[in-house]
């Protein structure tokens, strides 16, 4: 099954990905991907209004999330996470 992209905006960064998921399995399969070159994490902080003065720039940032489950609640629990900043620095 094909994924469907999409873009976020989240403050002033915008964040592209995809998305999948799978009925068609007694077990429904769920995947998103978000990827971004360049994001500044600070901003981001900042615009949530969960931080004032950090500075967060990154050369790329992928995040990665996969589960699957019959139930919502199953399939929210079992999901894996994973996250990648490279050429970050955190001041």
């Amino acid at each position: 099954m094909p994924a469907s992209p999409f873009f976020a905006e989240l403050g002033k960064q915008r964040l592209d990905g995809a998305t999948m998921l799978d009925m068609r399995s007694t077990e429904p399969y769920a995947q998103l991907w978000i990827y971004e070159k360049n994001l500044d994490g600070g901003q981001i902080l900042r615009d949530l209004k969960l931080a004032q003065t950090i500075d967060l720039p990154t050369e790329r940032f992928s995040l990665y999330l996969d589960s699957h489950s019959r139930q919502l609640a199953n399939l929210i629990a079992n999901a894996q996470l994973v996250g990648e900043v490279t050429g970050g620095k955190l001041a």
